[in-house]
């Protein structure tokens, strides 16, 4: 009887932990498929969706775009304007921002402390 007890305990603990596994198996999958659903609602082409997200599965990708297409069909939604590209950085105009960063005199620590000093004085006068 106690061997039946004890091999249900068991049984029951070892699964309770199993939709926690299934989370963490399954989470790339429901990114991807999300993924596709956020580049359908934007409405961008699964190409575009694919270029702008290389690591996602194609699969789940279209998955997802497809299932929001759908819904978006069916409940008449418009396309959502997607943000605007940031252009990408230019590396002569990063190097000329961190030359004129260096340019500048460091603040010499007495100068930190006579504004400190000034704006306790103005505090004080409020």
């Amino acid at each position: 009887m106690k061997l039946l007890h004890i091999s249900m305990l068991v049984a029951l603990l070892g699964t309770t932990g199993c939709d926690q596994i299934n989370n963490a198996l399954n989470r790339k999958q429901r990114e991807a498929k999300a993924v596709g659903a956020g580049c359908r609602l934007s409405g961008r082409s699964l190409e575009d969706c694919y270029k702008r997200n290389p690591r996602a599965d194609r699969a789940e990708v279209y998955s997802g775009w497809r299932e929001m297409h759908d819904y978006m069909m069916q409940k008449k939604i418009d396309n959502i304007a997607p943000p605007a590209d940031e252009p990408k950085p230019d590396p002569k105009t990063e190097a000329a921002e961190e030359d004129q960063g260096k340019d500048k005199p460091a603040a010499k620590e007495g100068d930190k402390s006579a504004e400190a000093e000034k704006g306790k004085t103005t505090e004080s006068k409020h």
